[in-house]
């Protein structure tokens, strides 16, 4: 009989981490790993643990699908200042659920701040 695979738990740290980077605009990822007292190569393993993403992207849907301009600038600015965390996120989100993107009342705001043209789309 196959192995179940075990569900991912964010630990205290993982929420704490991400509810501060997700909810500040001006906030790098170093900013946040300091303030929470979290090293950077602790961070980077996150990032690399697919069950870590999947929970992450899943926690930003549920704030962008709340139709969260403010959070859609936050991880944008974050982008634009060179974010690659900010950015793949993004990118990540944009290619899996375009569909659900192109419905949020939002999605045309966001596409203009990108800088994206009627054509590029």
């Amino acid at each position: 009989m196959p192995k179940k695979k075990k569900k991912f738990t964010p630990n205290r740290k993982q929420k704490a981490f991400i509810d501060k980077f997700f909810s500040c605009d001006e906030i790098s990822i170093d900013q946040v790993c300091e303030e929470l007292n979290i090293e950077n190569s602790t961070v980077e393993k996150w990032f690399n643990n697919p069950g870590f993403m999947t929970w992450a992207k899943r926690k930003l849907k549920s704030i962008l699908n709340r139709g969260s301009l403010e959070v859609y600038r936050s991880v944008l600015s974050k982008a634009k200042r060179g974010d690659i965390q900010a950015t793949k996120l993004i990118f990540k989100i944009m290619d899996d659920d375009s569909q659900n993107l192109r419905s949020d009342p939002n999605y045309e705001i966001l596409i203009d701040q990108c800088g994206i043209e009627n054509d590029d789309r």
